[in-house]
């Protein structure tokens, strides 16, 4: 099942029993902090926590409701990939990795489906407006690579980003 935002995934753990509402006035600064930290050190990560009525440190109540630990247990994880075990992408990232070029046209005809899986990633540009050099990342190369290359356009070389936090 594809979750295409937050809302999509938010109903999809609900559903599944995996979501606790809690809809009693909560302290974001005291009060969050302290139950989702007994909550994810829970056996199996805990339910994952949606806080309907936060209340900030100013003391006034948060127009937007909190959630936490969404991604604390492997079946959430799994659920938010659309798969049934974690495996399954390394899996598909293996398949993709070894991909060989069939001799026949029947052959080739039959790779399709799996090269449109790889078009599903094309390359993304990321970066601030005030830089004069903006981040070129594939998002395959991100999943399968350490270090996702990029390019400064002004200086036209190729760089490492060691981190995923990189910024260009």
């Amino acid at each position: 099942m594809a979750l295409d935002n937050l809302r999509d995934f938010l109903g999809a753990i609900d559903a599944a029993g995996q979501l606790v509402r809690i809809g009693v006035a909560t302290s974001v600064d005291k009060e969050i902090t302290e139950i989702a930290d007994r909550c994810m050190k829970s056996p199996g990560g805990g339910p994952a926590l949606l806080f309907e009525r936060p209340t900030l440190m100013a003391g006034g109540a948060s127009p937007y409701p909190v959630a936490v630990n969404l991604f604390g247990s492997e079946r959430r994880m799994a659920l938010a990939l659309g798969v049934e075990r974690l495996d399954e992408v390394g899996e598909r990232i293996a398949d993709l990795l070894h991909l060989k070029v069939p001799d026949g046209l029947l052959g080739k005809l039959a790779m399709l489906p799996k090269l449109a899986e790889v078009a599903k990633f094309p390359p993304k540009t990321v970066g601030g407006g005030g830089g004069g050099c903006r981040a070129r990342r594939s998002s395959f190369k991100e999943v399968t690579s350490t270090f996702p290359a990029s390019r400064c356009p002004s200086a036209g070389q190729r760089t490492a980003a060691p981190t995923s936090r990189w910024r260009a």
